[in-house]
Order: structure tokens, then C-alpha cells, then sequence
């Protein structure tokens, strides 16, 4: 058996730039999607976000709502993933419903943090 990672895939969409029949849409795709990936012993955790957060800056003041520098995104959920190594995690991002939902998605192998 292969040694496998774990790694941590951020999803960043525009919420509310989808239609309802898109956010419906993406629904389906992403039961699909999440179903493969049981079937393959791929799935570790997968969790959305409900409404806007904060983002907490340097100057302490929060920022409320979708927010992201680069992207103008928010991050809209995550998914813990187990593969081979990074090009692989990086594959099975590119067939995610975020991806064509015009989102983007970062992707990181996870390591297990030393605490003193």
C-alpha cells in the first residue's frame, strides 16, 4: 500500500455572483463528486461556511463579509483529502465542482504541528 498524505483544499468562490440554478447545479456536482471520492477511500473531511466571517488584520479591526487580497474571493469551505503526493491532490482539485464554478481552490499537505 502507498503511503498516502493528507492534504487540506481551500475553497474560494464568489457566492454572490451564482445564480440559484448555479448554486443548485453545483450541489449536484458536488454530491457526485463527494461520492467518488468515498468510494476511493479519498475522503477525510469536507465542510461549507454558511455566511460571511471576518477577516482580522494587523490593525485588529475586522473586516465582515467575502474578502480574500488576491482573489476578491472568500474562502467558502474546505475539504481534508489523503493522496499520493501534491501533484495527485493537485489533480483531483482540478475536477472539483469549484473549479467550474469559476472559483478557486489552494491546496497544502497537512503536517502533524510539534508542540513543545
Amino acid at each position: 500500500m502507498l503511503n498516502m498524505k493528507t492534504f487540506i483544499c481551500l475553497l474560494r468562490t464568489e457566492p454572490e455572483r451564482l445564480t440559484q440554478t448555479q448554486i443548485e447545479k453545483l450541489g449536484s456536482l458536488w454530491k457526485m463528486f463527494i461520492s467518488r471520492m468515498i468510494q476511493n477511500n479519498q475522503l477525510l473531511e469536507i465542510d461549507i461556511f454558511r455566511e460571511p466571517g471576518a477577516v482580522i488584520r494587523e490593525d485588529h479591526r475586522p473586516f465582515f463579509g467575502y474578502y480574500s487580497d488576491e482573489y476578491k474571493t472568500s474562502v467558502t469551505g474546505f475539504i481534508k483529502i489523503s493522496c499520493e503526493n501534491l501533484e495527485a491532490a493537485i489533480a483531483l482539485c482540478n475536477i472539483m465542482p469549484t473549479i467550474s464554478a469559476g472559483g478557486t481552490i489552494e491546496v497544502r499537505e497537512l503536517q502533524e504541528a510539534k508542540i513543545f
